[in-house]
């Protein structure tokens, strides 16, 4: 039997059909897959970009956001940044202020002590260079004016008083402390005494020290309009150390002051 001949044509005719066929059928199933592999990429980059315009801040609407914004809020660039403003101070009752001036004035003053309205009552404070309290000072001012019809008060005032300038400041310039203080309250007037010395060496006579003691007392009405007085001592002393030519000098200022007949409180006045 003889076997059928195919024509070459023919072949090649066959192959080129199959061949588009599969190239027709891989077309479609990539257009169509390809689509859909597509669109979540598509749909995934719509939704970031809206996030992202969402995200980014817009100068005008944070510009009419702003009136609502607190004092405390401030625009910062193109964000509102928040501050702190503290609330203002809660105003003092007068209770509150009148217990801060008596707290105040109970670190320099004994408080109990008031003013007597049927004596003059004088504040007595005596005070050395090194701004400790002059007791042989004071003491001798005591026993000189104990016959005046003056009650002397030698524990109106706290040690502060003379560490924190007010002893200083009250000789220099008494009406602004006897007013910060209201010592009016307590005393009619201050009796202030306020020593100072100056040493010297002399080698020639076996290194002999001498101390120069200036003793000052000043009377300072708590009323304005009377005036201050002012009375000044001086002595000198002589010693191997400074101690003993101090004391020598203190001992004969103290005894100018005793023998004194011109000192007076005539300027208090009288209740």
């Amino acid at each position: 039997m003889a076997t059928k001949r195919i024509e070459p044509w023919k072949a090649w005719a066959f192959v080129g059909g199959f061949v588009l066929v599969a190239l027709f059928v891989r077309v479609q199933f990539a257009v169509r897959h390809g689509t859909a592999s597509t669109q979540p990429e598509q749909r995934s980059y719509r939704e970031r970009s809206s996030k992202s315009v969402e995200s980014e801040p817009n100068p005008e609407r944070i510009v009419r956001e702003s009136e609502r914004y607190l004092p405390s809020q401030r625009l910062t660039g193109d964000r509102a940044v928040e501050t702190y403003t503290p609330p203002p101070p809660r105003p003092k009752t007068p209770e509150e202020i009148a217990a801060e001036k008596a707290a105040f004035r109970a670190r320099y003053l004994v408080p109990q002590i008031q003013k007597s309205t049927n004596r003059t009552a004088v504040a007595l404070l005596a005070v050395t260079e090194d701004e400790a309290q002059a007791f042989a000072v004071a003491d001798v001012l005591r026993e000189k004016f104990k016959d005046s019809s003056a009650s002397l008060i030698p524990n109106l005032f706290k040690p502060a008083f003379i560490s924190d300038g007010y002893f200083a400041r009250a000789l220099s310039d008494p009406n602004p402390v006897i007013e910060e203080l209201e010592i009016a309250k307590s005393v009619d007037a201050l009796l202030f005494g306020r020593q100072s010395v100056q040493y010297t060496a002399h080698p020639n006579l076996e290194n002999v020290l001498t101390a120069q003691m200036q003793l000052e007392v000043s009377l300072l009405p708590t009323d304005w309009s009377r005036p201050a007085r002012k009375w000044t001592f001086s002595a000198s002393g002589a010693g191997f150390n400074r101690t003993d030519a101090r004391n020598m000098a203190e001992e004969r200022a103290l005894k100018q002051l005793s023998a004194d007949n011109k000192m007076t409180l005539e300027t208090i006045p009288k209740p």
